[in-house]
């Protein structure tokens, strides 16, 4: 804990060294800003969100749509923006990635005969 320098720095090289083809380049921008708020460089933080929303091209998967997402709420939560935060759009929106098609574990037994196990 604490090495949020390092992290600024790696996360930037990761940035750059994948230069925005990948889904990786979201994630170094989303841990970036994070770790950038830890430091109290809320206007760093506030340039890469800048810098990773001028994308053209941006990864269309989860992992990029969380870090797209989370980005925005960090800058607003870790700031005690709690207005800013309240009024954030939801990007993608809540259909872009329907739960239905995210694989779920089955079940080999009832959860009633489960618990009555324990």
């Amino acid at each position: 804990m604490g090495y949020w320098r390092e992290s600024v720095e790696s996360n930037r090289q990761s940035a750059r060294v994948d230069a925005d083809r990948t889904g990786n380049s979201p994630h170094a921008y989303d841990y970036m800003v994070y770790a950038q708020l830890q430091l109290g460089q809320d206007r760093a933080a506030a340039e890469v969100l800048s810098q990773a929303t001028r994308v053209a091209a941006k990864p269309d998967n989860l992992a990029g749509a969380y870090a797209y997402a989370a980005m925005p709420a960090r800058l607003a939560l870790e700031r005690r923006a709690w207005s800013e935060a309240a009024k954030l759009p939801l990007e993608p929106g809540a259909d872009a990635y329907p739960g239905r098609s995210i694989p779920r574990p089955k079940r080999s037994m009832p959860l009633r005969a489960a618990s009555a196990r324990r």
